[in-house]
């Protein structure tokens, strides 16, 4: 790092029952995919952000573009938004199969990390908003569909799998926990964990 700059990082570490952890063996065929909403970027892929907003163009980070509503600086210093009270209940009333938390490799890497062989993650391409940011970038940066999903939330920072006889009951419970959520997708047989595909109705 330059003189004078430093870089400062946290974790935490948890506990749990092995017979209380969520594993990929728990996903089905006909679960459902319920998507939580990312409050923006949340850290991830801020490499290719810097490349493109402040090497190939040289904007400042007072720049207001009029989609996004706010300067660069308020919009990429958005805090990442943490589920641990909207999900909980969810897990200790054993109504989720399995989850993916939305962090680097975007939806691709992680979601597909959440599943078993031989099962897809299909989602609906319009079944939840995209912060406008994530559109700027791809319109600056000339970034493919492959490359947005690859990379960033697109808008969805925890995704659960959830049985479909449990959907109703989880969105109950979110609702009370004040936590939006979208039906965004489901599971099906297939050979790529993760598929994007039109919205359908229903």
């Amino acid at each position: 790092y330059p003189h004078g700059h430093y870089d400062l990082a946290g974790f935490s570490v948890g506990i749990a029952n092995q017979n209380d952890l969520l594993t990929p063996e728990n996903v089905q065929s006909g679960d459902v995919l319920i998507g939580l909403p990312a409050n923006g970027l949340h850290a991830n892929g801020f490499s290719l952000v810097r490349d493109i907003l402040f090497k190939q163009h040289q904007y400042a980070l007072e720049t207001v573009f009029p989609e996004v509503g706010q300067s660069l600086e308020a919009e990429l210093l958005r805090p990442t938004k943490i589920y641990v009270n909207s999900v909980m209940p969810l897990l200790e009333q054993k109504l989720v199969a399995s989850m993916a938390h939305i962090t680097g490799g975007g939806l691709i890497e992680n979601v597909a990390r959440a599943l078993p062989p031989k099962l897809s993650a299909q989602f609906n391409v319009g079944s939840w908003p995209v912060p406008a940011i994530m559109t700027v970038l791809a319109q600056l940066g000339h970034l493919t569909d492959e490359d947005l999903r690859a990379t960033f939330n697109l808008g969805l920072g925890m995704v659960l799998v959830v049985h479909p006889e449990h959907e109703a009951q989880v969105l109950q419970v979110l609702q009370a926990e004040n936590q939006q959520a979208y039906r965004v997708g489901q599971i099906a047989a297939g050979t790529k964990p993760v598929v994007f595909q039109e919205a359908t109705n229903g």
